[in-house]
């Protein structure tokens, strides 16, 4: 998933990269199923397979894990 930058939000140069980078890479394996016509029950399979990957990574996701705020406020503001 490619994180959204808030409006009016400065970014490094570094960071913007990577998410072209990610972009590039996405549109590319994309282009690579399309071609290669791999059925949709292997693309599910891969795709299950780097969610997998993805939700037990030790690393934070910085898209959520870091760069998102805590979403405690909006969950007890919902309950009251």
């Amino acid at each position: 998933m490619i994180p959204r930058v808030q409006k009016n939000t400065l970014i490094t140069a570094a960071h913007q990269n990577l998410i072209i980078d990610q972009v590039n890479k996405n549109t590319e394996d994309i282009a690579n199923l399309v071609e290669g016509g791999v059925p949709a029950d292997q693309v599910q399979e891969m795709i299950d397979s780097a969610l997998d990957d993805h939700i037990i990574a030790v690393e934070q996701h910085t898209a959520y894990d870091i760069d998102m705020p805590s979403l405690k406020v909006i969950f007890e503001n919902g309950l009251v």
